[in-house]
Protein backbone atom coordinates (compact mmCIF):
# COMPACT_ATOMS: atom_id res chain seq x y z
CA UNK A 1 0.00 0.00 0.00
CA UNK A 2 1.09 3.51 -0.99
CA UNK A 3 0.98 5.97 1.92
CA UNK A 4 1.02 9.72 1.32
CA UNK A 5 4.63 10.16 1.98
CA UNK A 6 5.31 8.08 0.08
CA UNK A 7 3.41 9.66 -2.63
CA UNK A 8 4.73 12.90 -2.01
CA UNK A 9 8.02 11.72 -2.12
CA UNK A 10 7.43 10.03 -5.79
CA UNK A 11 5.90 12.90 -7.16
CA UNK A 12 8.81 15.26 -5.80
CA UNK A 13 11.41 12.87 -8.03
CA UNK A 14 8.50 12.91 -10.62
CA UNK A 15 8.94 16.89 -10.96
CA UNK A 16 12.65 17.00 -10.48
CA UNK A 17 13.25 14.39 -13.09
CA UNK A 18 10.66 16.26 -15.22
CA UNK A 19 12.81 19.44 -14.45
CA UNK A 20 16.05 17.95 -15.08
CA UNK A 21 14.59 17.15 -18.72
CA UNK A 22 13.47 19.94 -19.73
CA UNK A 23 16.65 21.73 -18.58
CA UNK A 24 18.42 22.03 -21.86
CA UNK A 25 15.45 24.19 -23.36
CA UNK A 26 15.97 26.59 -20.37
CA UNK A 27 20.17 27.06 -20.68
CA UNK A 28 22.66 27.09 -23.45
CA UNK A 29 25.06 24.39 -25.03
CA UNK A 30 28.41 25.02 -22.60
CA UNK A 31 25.97 24.62 -19.49
CA UNK A 32 24.12 21.65 -21.15
CA UNK A 33 27.26 20.27 -21.20
CA UNK A 34 28.37 21.15 -17.57
CA UNK A 35 24.71 19.75 -16.68
CA UNK A 36 25.97 15.96 -18.59
CA UNK A 37 28.87 15.76 -16.06
CA UNK A 38 27.38 16.47 -13.38
CA UNK A 39 24.53 13.69 -13.94
CA UNK A 40 27.37 11.01 -14.92
CA UNK A 41 28.65 12.01 -11.30
CA UNK A 42 25.48 11.51 -9.82
CA UNK A 43 25.67 8.30 -11.07
CA UNK A 44 29.10 7.29 -9.80
CA UNK A 45 27.58 8.88 -6.55
CA UNK A 46 24.65 6.30 -6.49
CA UNK A 47 27.30 3.55 -7.15
CA UNK A 48 29.12 4.98 -4.07
CA UNK A 49 26.54 4.75 -1.79
CA UNK A 50 26.00 0.90 -2.06
CA UNK A 51 29.52 0.46 -0.92
CA UNK A 52 29.38 3.60 1.55
CA UNK A 53 25.52 4.04 2.47
CA UNK A 54 24.58 0.26 2.34
CA UNK A 55 28.16 -1.13 3.11
CA UNK A 56 29.50 0.65 5.70
CA UNK A 57 32.82 0.62 3.68
CA UNK A 58 34.79 3.94 2.45
CA UNK A 59 36.62 3.79 -0.62
CA UNK A 60 39.08 6.67 -2.28
CA UNK A 61 39.63 4.29 -4.83
CA UNK A 62 37.16 4.47 -7.21
CA UNK A 63 38.41 7.62 -9.03
CA UNK A 64 40.93 4.40 -10.66
CA UNK A 65 37.81 2.19 -11.50
CA UNK A 66 36.61 5.50 -13.30
CA UNK A 67 39.06 6.22 -15.42
CA UNK A 68 39.92 2.32 -16.06
CA UNK A 69 36.35 2.50 -17.39
CA UNK A 70 36.72 5.81 -19.23
CA UNK A 71 40.14 4.83 -20.92
CA UNK A 72 38.93 1.56 -22.13
CA UNK A 73 35.91 3.33 -23.77
CA UNK A 74 38.32 5.55 -25.76
CA UNK A 75 40.73 2.83 -26.74
CA UNK A 76 38.54 1.01 -27.82
CA UNK A 77 37.00 2.75 -30.27
CA UNK A 78 40.55 4.18 -31.09
CA UNK A 79 42.16 0.80 -31.62
CA UNK A 80 39.30 -1.25 -32.32
CA UNK A 81 36.94 0.74 -34.02
CA UNK A 82 34.56 -0.38 -31.61
CA UNK A 83 31.06 1.71 -31.36
CA UNK A 84 29.58 3.83 -28.60
CA UNK A 85 27.78 0.34 -27.02
CA UNK A 86 30.13 -2.10 -27.85
CA UNK A 87 33.00 -0.35 -26.14
CA UNK A 88 30.89 0.75 -23.52
CA UNK A 89 30.37 -3.29 -22.71
CA UNK A 90 34.11 -4.10 -23.31
CA UNK A 91 34.75 -0.93 -20.68
CA UNK A 92 32.51 -2.20 -18.13
CA UNK A 93 33.59 -6.09 -18.60
CA UNK A 94 36.99 -4.74 -18.49
CA UNK A 95 36.32 -2.55 -14.90
CA UNK A 96 34.37 -5.04 -13.19
CA UNK A 97 37.55 -7.18 -13.66
CA UNK A 98 39.64 -4.84 -12.24
CA UNK A 99 36.86 -4.22 -9.49
CA UNK A 100 37.54 -7.81 -8.85
CA UNK A 101 40.77 -7.70 -7.95
CA UNK A 102 40.67 -4.55 -6.08
CA UNK A 103 37.43 -6.24 -4.14
CA UNK A 104 39.68 -9.58 -3.21
CA UNK A 105 42.66 -7.55 -1.59
CA UNK A 106 39.99 -5.38 0.56
CA UNK A 107 37.00 -6.88 1.34
CA UNK A 108 38.87 -8.90 4.61
CA UNK A 109 39.56 -5.63 5.92
CA UNK A 110 37.38 -2.52 7.51
CA UNK A 111 37.86 0.59 8.89
CA UNK A 112 41.31 2.49 7.60
CA UNK A 113 42.75 -0.37 6.48
CA UNK A 114 40.11 -1.17 3.64
CA UNK A 115 40.47 2.63 2.79
CA UNK A 116 44.13 2.38 2.59
CA UNK A 117 44.15 -0.54 0.45
CA UNK A 118 41.68 1.40 -1.97
CA UNK A 119 43.78 4.17 -1.72
CA UNK A 120 47.13 2.09 -2.97
CA UNK A 121 44.72 0.27 -5.90
CA UNK A 122 43.71 3.65 -6.84
CA UNK A 123 46.96 5.07 -7.30
CA UNK A 124 48.23 1.97 -8.79
CA UNK A 125 45.74 3.00 -11.38
CA UNK A 126 47.21 6.85 -11.99
CA UNK A 127 50.25 5.16 -12.28
CA UNK A 128 49.63 3.07 -14.82
CA UNK A 129 47.71 5.82 -17.32
CA UNK A 130 50.33 8.42 -15.87
CA UNK A 131 53.57 6.78 -16.68
CA UNK A 132 51.75 4.58 -19.96
CA UNK A 133 51.88 7.49 -21.87
CA UNK A 134 52.40 5.51 -25.53
CA UNK A 135 48.77 4.02 -24.25
CA UNK A 136 47.00 6.43 -22.55
CA UNK A 137 48.05 9.71 -23.57
CA UNK A 138 49.68 10.34 -20.03
CA UNK A 139 49.05 13.95 -19.06
CA UNK A 140 47.14 14.77 -22.26
CA UNK A 141 44.51 11.75 -22.14
CA UNK A 142 43.42 10.18 -24.36
CA UNK A 143 41.08 10.82 -27.52
CA UNK A 144 37.73 12.13 -26.95
CA UNK A 145 35.06 9.53 -27.83
CA UNK A 146 32.03 8.98 -29.96
CA UNK A 147 28.06 9.59 -29.28
CA UNK A 148 26.05 6.65 -30.13
CA UNK A 149 23.48 7.45 -33.70
CA UNK A 150 20.54 9.68 -32.87
CA UNK A 151 22.27 11.28 -29.97
CA UNK A 152 24.78 13.32 -31.53
CA UNK A 153 23.55 16.47 -30.57
CA UNK A 154 24.35 18.19 -26.95
CA UNK A 155 20.91 17.80 -25.20
CA UNK A 156 19.96 14.18 -27.14
CA UNK A 157 22.92 12.94 -25.20
CA UNK A 158 22.20 14.88 -22.02
CA UNK A 159 18.90 12.96 -22.42
CA UNK A 160 20.46 9.41 -22.87
CA UNK A 161 22.97 9.76 -19.54
CA UNK A 162 20.03 11.51 -17.47
CA UNK A 163 17.85 8.11 -18.94
CA UNK A 164 20.91 5.87 -18.04
CA UNK A 165 20.73 7.71 -14.40
CA UNK A 166 16.98 7.14 -13.71
CA UNK A 167 17.54 3.06 -14.66
CA UNK A 168 20.82 3.18 -12.11
CA UNK A 169 18.58 4.89 -9.86
CA UNK A 170 15.50 2.07 -10.18
CA UNK A 171 17.37 -0.99 -10.30
CA UNK A 172 19.53 0.15 -7.15
CA UNK A 173 16.32 1.18 -5.48
CA UNK A 174 15.34 -2.62 -5.96
CA UNK A 175 18.75 -3.96 -5.19
CA UNK A 176 18.76 -2.52 -1.94
CA UNK A 177 15.22 -3.77 -1.09
CA UNK A 178 16.38 -7.15 -2.51
CA UNK A 179 18.16 -10.13 -0.30
CA UNK A 180 21.09 -9.30 -1.41
CA UNK A 181 20.85 -5.61 -0.50
CA UNK A 182 19.53 -6.53 3.27
CA UNK A 183 22.46 -8.85 3.85
CA UNK A 184 24.77 -6.05 2.86
CA UNK A 185 23.26 -3.95 5.32
CA UNK A 186 23.31 -6.70 7.57
CA UNK A 187 26.66 -7.10 7.45
CA UNK A 188 27.14 -3.51 8.11
CA UNK A 189 25.75 -4.07 11.60
CA UNK A 190 26.92 -6.59 12.86
CA UNK A 191 29.10 -8.69 11.11
CA UNK A 192 29.44 -11.04 13.85
CA UNK A 193 25.44 -11.85 13.83
CA UNK A 194 25.54 -12.11 10.04
CA UNK A 195 28.86 -15.13 10.46
CA UNK A 196 26.44 -16.88 13.24
CA UNK A 197 23.62 -17.53 11.10
CA UNK A 198 25.77 -18.60 8.03
CA UNK A 199 26.78 -15.38 6.02
CA UNK A 200 30.30 -14.47 5.01
CA UNK A 201 30.95 -11.21 5.75
CA UNK A 202 33.71 -10.92 3.65
CA UNK A 203 31.16 -12.48 0.36
CA UNK A 204 29.01 -9.66 1.46
CA UNK A 205 31.67 -7.10 1.08
CA UNK A 206 32.72 -8.60 -2.28
CA UNK A 207 29.17 -7.97 -3.86
CA UNK A 208 29.00 -4.08 -2.20
CA UNK A 209 31.95 -4.07 -4.22
CA UNK A 210 31.20 -5.03 -7.18
CA UNK A 211 27.88 -3.74 -7.46
CA UNK A 212 29.79 -0.08 -6.65
CA UNK A 213 32.59 -0.83 -9.55
CA UNK A 214 30.03 -1.93 -11.84
CA UNK A 215 27.81 1.71 -11.42
CA UNK A 216 31.11 3.00 -11.53
CA UNK A 217 31.69 1.55 -14.84
CA UNK A 218 28.72 2.71 -16.20
CA UNK A 219 28.91 6.17 -15.33
CA UNK A 220 32.38 6.44 -16.86
CA UNK A 221 31.26 5.09 -20.17
CA UNK A 222 29.40 8.40 -20.83
CA UNK A 223 32.38 10.58 -19.97
CA UNK A 224 34.68 10.02 -23.54
CA UNK A 225 31.48 11.28 -25.79
CA UNK A 226 30.69 14.36 -23.52
CA UNK A 227 33.46 16.22 -25.61
CA UNK A 228 33.32 14.54 -28.75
Amino acid sequence: MITVNRRTRLGALAVLVLAAALLPYAIGEYWVGIATEAVIFAIVALGLNVLIGMGGLVSVGHAGLFATSAYAVSLTQQHLDLDFVGSGIAAIAVTVAVTAVFAVLAVRTTGMYFLMITLAAGMLVWGLSHRWSALTGGDNGAVSGIRPSGFTQYYQYYWLVLTVFVIVAAALWAFQRSKAGMRIRGTRDSAARMTSIGYSPAVQRFVAFLASGTVTAVAACSTPATTP
